[in-house]
């Protein structure tokens, strides 16, 4: 009887126990469903390209040639459509020729693009560049440019995509120029007066990437950046003056890696207070390098520790 008693209490403390898992089992489940979801399909291309990588790097080293400014037509065509939507990477076959298109926002002129090193992974293409000062000692004009590059690939293969890493320093400015650094708070939207309101709801509507207004005796940035899906937050990594022009370097990271994100376009934004009321006549924006899609963020990176470990 009393084993019968004994085997009873164990038996209850282990329905007791697997329930409690259960339940915490059924409190993550979406979470975990919406993690494997994301994360299942990248372990099978990580893999699957990661060993390729490994394996055949010859193969994965793609043999390019940079072009002059004589283009053909239909590549002409092609860049200046680019140009006029400011895309900052695309690749298009045309004549049976693989063309490739790199483009950076500069806050000033004497820029140029520099490729760094181009790869591919079965249909994927990867392509490293970064702008450069041509001469840093130059004195160059204080206006947002949007310098270039056009390479043609020695091979007809059918890429679906490319990803371009842009590992550009951020904003330069001439030596000889002091910069002074500048105080700022973020601005919640439930701090939001009317009128910054109205501002803001201006900005978004024609997609600015970045505009400054001085309203009630206070000046306020405004940055966004477009990403291709929702999660993300603007993150300000540094913030400074050179005389009457506003220097901003920011960058959108995803708020938490873990969540379930949506395949939408989205447009985070910030606005900022600066500590001081300066009349500043124009603002630089640069963004640093990120990914919108946490595929290729890891895709990127997977490859990257594969170079530093050989």
């Amino acid at each position: 009887m009393k084993i019968k008693r004994l085997f009873i209490l164990i038996l209850s403390f282990v329905i007791v126990m697997t329930s409690s898992a259960f339940a915490k089992s059924i409190n993550n489940n979406i979470n975990l469903k919406c993690r494997l979801n994301i994360e299942q399909d990248l372990n099978k291309l990580l893999l699957e390209r990661v060993r390729l990588f490994l394996g055949e790097e010859e193969q994965c080293k793609i043999k390019y040639n940079l072009l002059d400014n004589k283009l053909p037509e239909n590549v002409e065509k092609w860049v200046d459509e680019n140009k006029k939507l400011k895309k900052t990477c695309e690749i298009k076959k045309i004549d049976n020729k693989n063309y490739v298109y790199v483009m950076q926002q500069t806050p000033s002129s004497g820029y140029q693009i520099k490729i760094h090193d181009v790869q591919s992974t079965n249909d994927v293409l990867l392509v490293k560049y970064q702008a450069e000062l041509i001469n840093k000692d130059a004195v160059n004009l204080q206006v947002i440019s949007y310098p270039y590059t056009v390479f043609e690939i020695e091979n007809n293969k059918d890429y679906k995509k490319i990803i371009a890493k842009n590992t550009i320093n951020p904003v330069n400015v001439s030596p000889i120029v002091d910069k002074e650094a500048v105080n700022y708070k973020l601005v919640e939207n439930k701090n939001f007066t009317e009128k910054i309101k109205k501002w803001v709801n201006e900005n978004k509507k024609s997609k600015k990437l970045q505009g400054i207004k001085k309203i009630d005796d206070k000046t306020y940035v405004y940055i966004m950046q477009e990403v291709s899906t929702s999660g993300y937050n603007i993150q300000v990594e540094d913030l400074y003056s050179v005389g009457e022009n506003l220097f901003i370097n920011y960058q959108a990271k995803l708020f938490d890696k873990n969540i379930c994100v949506l395949d939408v376009i989205s447009y985070p934004y910030a606005v900022l207070e600066i500590d001081n009321n300066k009349d500043y006549k124009k603002i630089y924006s640069s963004t640093k390098c990120f990914f919108s899609n946490i595929k290729d963020s890891k895709l990127i990176d997977a490859i990257d520790n594969a170079n530093n470990r050989k």
